[in-house]
């Protein structure tokens, strides 16, 4: 439903991969490589849109002029959520939490 709202939303590239097994996954150095690489463009891609409507004021002034703004504001960062919310998403970071990487706080 977000991204229906939301018009030139992010997209955060999630490798093509098929991530059956997380522990033989995490042992791929290769796969860990590509979705380091992934991870990487995740992290300017969301500091971004945070930023974005961080800046953000209502248009306009009175209730109305709020509710859009908070619509606009929600639809945004549903959108981001729901992509990182995504199985393979999900499974991606997983994977990346069992090989204990770097780039994961």
């Amino acid at each position: 439903h977000a991204i229906q709202l939301l018009q030139g939303d992010v997209r955060l590239h999630v490798p093509q991969v098929a991530i059956d097994d997380v522990l033989a996954a995490a042992g791929d150095s290769r796969l860990i490589a590509q979705l380091e690489v992934a991870l990487e463009d995740w992290t300017p891609a969301i500091a971004a849109t945070l930023d974005a409507q961080t800046a953000k004021r209502p248009i306009g002034r009175g209730p109305l002029a709020e509710i859009d703004f908070w619509r606009a504001r929600a639809a945004a960062l549903s959108t981001l959520c729901e992509q990182l919310q995504t199985p393979n998403s999900r499974r991606m970071v997983e994977v990346l939490e069992r090989c204990d990487s770097q780039l994961l706080p």
